[in-house]
């Protein structure tokens, strides 16, 4: 929620010009992605981090589900 506030602020008042232009449109497609693909993400991704960094056997776990839900949900 922080980097998403934050995100909305920088691109509301301090981004200006081709910079603001292009933030929007990114933010747009970020909204546009569908819940398949961030499932793919976290699978293809998120699992092996979670593995290296956690040193755990399996990646596919609540912490995995959990970072995926957070970034659909986000509101950027």
């Amino acid at each position: 929620m922080p980097f998403s506030l934050g995100a909305a602020i920088y691109i509301g008042e301090f981004a200006t010009g081709k910079l603001r232009e292009t933030l929007k449109v990114l933010v747009e497609l970020l909204a546009a992605i569908p819940s398949v693909v961030w499932g793919f993400i976290g699978l293809s991704i998120m699992n092996p981090l979670i593995i290296a960094i956690f040193d755990v056997p399996v990646g596919l776990n609540v912490l995995n589900a959990g970072i995926i839900l957070g970034l659909m949900a986000a509101p950027i």
